[in-house]
């Protein structure tokens, strides 16, 4: 599904000739889209009303929408992320999370 997502995202996306300005609305509209997803779990914590499983399904859709966009802009791929993240995770946690190596950042570069 993946696959055929990607191909619907670059055809979109295609259409844009101007790179500078499609990275500029991808990151735009994948901001929009996380804070529907904030407002939604907002009201979850704040009035205590159960949370919009259909909201966060279909604003996470969009947000994927986007970071594929964004990602596809530069020549890499949503797995291209996910490998650098598993890869990232493992060296700062090789014996798996802690919370204590989480604060350090031991790897983290300022």
């Amino acid at each position: 599904m993946i696959n055929k997502l990607q191909e619907l995202v670059d055809s979109e996306w295609a259409k844009k000739p101007d790179k500078r300005e499609a990275m500029l609305l991808t990151t735009i509209g994948m901001a929009g889209e996380v804070g529907e997803i904030a407002d939604n779990v907002k009201r979850f914590a704040w009035y205590d009303v159960p949370l919009d499983m259909d909201n966060l399904l279909e604003e996470s859709g969009d947000v994927l929408h986007y970071l594929m966009a964004c990602l596809s802009l530069q020549g890499f791929t949503l797995d291209d992320a996910a490998t650098h993240q598993y890869l990232k995770y493992n060296k700062r946690f090789p014996n798996g999370w802690n919370e204590e190596e989480a604060v350090l950042k031991r790897d983290h570069k300022e």
